[in-house]
């Protein structure tokens, strides 16, 4: 994590078998946060505290009951699986949610996110968006 780059932006996605906790915890996590604080959740958050990261799932306003793991006994959803980020490229990150494929016999939910790499870089980023995805014409 620590060779990464500078300008280049880090995203850690997995399953990370541990919730942060509703209790906030610095810049970690932000207002988001589903469930009780684990043994998991508590290494979770002291790795991107050591590494300056954001749990960016916290971020994000979900609906009730969008953990992404479903305990096989009890049926409790609990949020297992993240998406972190530096804190300094957390602002290209816009959106981070829950889906359930139909199609998965799992239990596990998928987590996505959506990344704007030019957001904060000056500028309108859609703007910049649309004239990035656009073909330049030949002179």
């Amino acid at each position: 994590v620590r060779d990464v780059p500078d300008d280049q932006i880090l995203l850690l996605c997995g399953d990370a078998n541990g919730c942060p906790g509703v209790e906030p915890h610095a810049a970690v996590t932000g207002p988001h946060v589903q469930g009780p604080r684990t043994a998991g959740g508590e290494h979770l958050l002291e790795f991107a505290t050591e590494l300056k990261l954001r749990v960016m799932g916290s971020f994000f306003p979900k609906s009730k009951g969008s953990g992404t793991w479903r305990h096989p006994v009890t049926n409790e959803w609990y949020t297992l699986d993240h998406v972190l980020v530096r804190s300094r490229d957390a602002r290209h990150i816009v959106d981070v949610d829950v889906k359930q494929l139909a199609e998965a016999e799992s239990e596990h939910r998928l987590v996505a996110f959506a990344v704007n790499p030019l957001r904060g870089r000056g500028g309108h980023a859609r703007r910049g968006l649309r004239a990035a995805a656009r073909p330049r014409r030949q002179q």
